[in-house]
């Protein structure tokens, strides 16, 4: 761990540092180290490693700061309604934000692993205790263990990392069944599979078609990410484009290159 520590810092005094980035606060846990760093009118989360974990606008928290922010809530213009929104994975709670402003009457339910992450998001990201979250600090599978079948989520986020790979618990047939339960007809899943191998990345798509009917893999033009959508319904574009002008005009934002490529049958179907 402390290899890791000079590692980081080395990166970070060479890389951000020359442009000012500062170092808020730094934490660690059994996991590793958690970090907040500020730069220009932005903060971000780091763990043990270069990539960073998302970042959130200090004046506007709402208005997503990324392009893998962007397609995740793209992904909403699919559903026909949101009314219970299920987070695995809180982050800088950029998209808590988000989601919030987007649906301020939708219930959004978090669960965080870790403590500190947590703790940041408050602290740093000025996340408040709005009154349709719920925070449970606890692993996601354990969630899902004891989650009750008869909730059911019109929208699922899928954003589950270490610091230098995907979180194992991706690779669970398991934890994909019990997602799926937990959607019904017309729900929407978006999962995150930034810097996967291959092979991990062509077994978590193959456990997810166990499950779900339409899928379409998500390709950025900028990151790495891979963003994977999956609902149990074919969908439903009837709305789209007039829900997607909707979250630009509420967000500040323009999806003018998400839509052309969409519209340009880019997403690959990988139900097809």
């Amino acid at each position: 761990m402390k290899k890791n520590k000079l590692v980081w810092k080395k990166w970070f005094l060479e890389t951000l540092a020359p442009y000012g980035a500062n170092i808020l606060s730094e934490r660690s846990d059994e996991y590793g180290a958690v970090r907040v760093i500020e730069l220009g009118g932005f903060r971000a989360l780091y763990f043990d490693s270069e990539h960073c974990q998302g970042r959130v606008n200090k004046e506007k928290p709402w208005k997503p700061a990324s392009e893998y922010l962007y397609s995740t809530l793209l992904s909403s213009a699919y559903c026909k309604q949101i009314d219970q929104i299920l987070l695995l994975g809180l982050g800088p709670a950029a998209l808590v934000h988000s989601f919030h402003r987007l649906y301020p009457n939708a219930k959004i339910t978090c669960v965080e692993l870790r403590e500190v992450v947590c703790d940041f998001a408050h602290l740093y990201f000025d996340l408040s205790d709005f009154q349709a979250l719920t925070l449970l600090r606890q692993d996601a599978a354990d969630f899902l263990k004891k989650e009750n079948l008869e909730n059911k989520y019109d929208l699922i986020i899928v954003d589950l990392a270490m610091s230098h790979e995907l979180s194992p618990v991706l690779l669970q047939s398991a934890f994909w069944e019990k997602l799926s339960k937990l959607m019904h007809q017309h729900s929407v899943l978006s999962c995150n599979l930034w810097d996967g191998h291959e092979h991990r990345f062509e077994w978590i798509t193959q456990q997810i078609k166990k499950f779900f009917s339409h899928t379409s893999l998500f390709k950025h033009q900028h990151l790495d990410n891979l963003l994977l959508y999956a609902s149990h319904h074919a969908f439903d574009s009837s709305m789209f484009k007039e829900k997607a002008i909707s979250i630009e005009q509420n967000l500040e934002i323009s999806f003018a290159s998400f839509l052309q490529q969409i519209e340009e049958n880019q997403i690959k179907k990988s139900s097809d």
